[in-house]
């Protein structure tokens, strides 16, 4: 089976996903009982090395499959697969459990994206401090001056700074994106002329040219994906912009809210439902109330510690 659907794997060249039950567990203790290492979890978990793919872990439970009886059996036998590529193109992606009815394995289900919550909140990046252009974009918006009080200048300066800032980032994001494919088409032709040796030399010398600028660009990107998944504890030049994506992804999907409990203890997926349970439980939480509201301190070993201080 596992040929077979590595031969059906080299086909596809865009994002592609498989969802199936495999009969087949990655980890121990992914049974229950837990049991030992066998041969078929040794060769699920090199077909998917070999095709890099990656698999989604369930968001709401363990096992996938379970049989009750005098002694209970658990397995996550059911899984979804997906190619390298696949969070390219479907951002946020993630597997949930779904309540199961005659057979003993749960039903899965794979979505992809995020909620439309409105406008997102701007996030200074620290790396545009590292472009000239930039910081003399931040430097004229804060000199502009207002006839108002300081506090009303500073906040009107503060909005301008980050306007003039989300514009430059958007036009700055094409002019990236556009100079990496030329540079990389620009290596790709030098790679690909025939010259003698005399001229070699001359195209070594113009190839290291366009891979250091090349690694200008790549540092750059990675420098503002180090602080989206706010990993502190890697020193630049570890970096791989693969695992920083991934790690990306996986903070989107972990911060989630795909659903909420409401007053009846019921499950909602709606977008308009779960802003009004937000909106009643902080309503609730910041509302006045009649008399001084309690606060529930538990204040443990107050009465001994005043016993040792009237010893003294």
């Amino acid at each position: 089976m596992w040929a077979e659907l590595s031969s059906l794997a080299e086909k596809f060249d865009d994002p592609w996903c498989i969802g199936e039950n495999f009969n087949s567990i990655r980890r121990r203790h992914e049974r229950f009982p837990v049991g030992r290492a066998t041969r078929d979890m040794n060769n699920f978990n090199k077909f998917i090395r070999l095709n890099n793919l990656l698999e989604f872990p369930l968001s709401n439970g363990q096992f996938t499959w379970s049989r009750e009886g005098d002694v209970a059996s658990k397995s996550l036998l059911d899984h979804f697969l997906v190619s390298s590529t696949w969070e390219d193109v479907f951002d946020n992606s993630r597997v949930a459990r779904q309540a199961r009815t005659m057979s003993d394995h749960f039903p899965l289900t794979l979505e992809a994206g995020a909620f439309e919550w409105g406008p997102s909140s701007f996030r200074f990046c620290n790396s545009w401090l590292n472009n000239k252009e930039s910081c003399k974009l931040i430097e004229k918006s804060l000199k502009k001056k207002e006839n108002h009080q300081w506090a009303a200048t500073l906040s009107t300066n503060l909005r301008k700074t980050k306007s003039a800032l989300k514009k430059w980032f958007h036009e700055f994001g094409k002019e990236m994106k556009l100079k990496e494919e030329s540079l990389l088409n620009e290596l790709q032709r030098k790679d690909s002329l025939t010259v003698d040796v005399s001229s070699q030399i001359r195209v070594d010398d113009a190839s290291y040219s366009l891979k250091a600028d090349l690694l200008a660009l790549y540092q750059l990107e990675e420098k503002s994906l180090i602080q989206k998944c706010k990993l502190k504890w890697l020193k630049e030049g570890d970096e791989n912009t693969s695992f920083f994506h991934r790690f990306l992804s996986t903070r989107k999907r972990k911060n989630l809210f795909a659903k909420l409990l409401n007053d009846q203890d019921l499950p909602t997926r709606f977008t308009r439902d779960i802003e009004d349970i937000i909106l009643g439980f902080y309503s609730l939480l910041y509302s006045k109330s009649d008399g001084p509201r309690a606060i529930p301190l538990t204040l443990t070993g107050l009465e001994s510690q005043e016993a040792k201080m009237s010893s003294w």
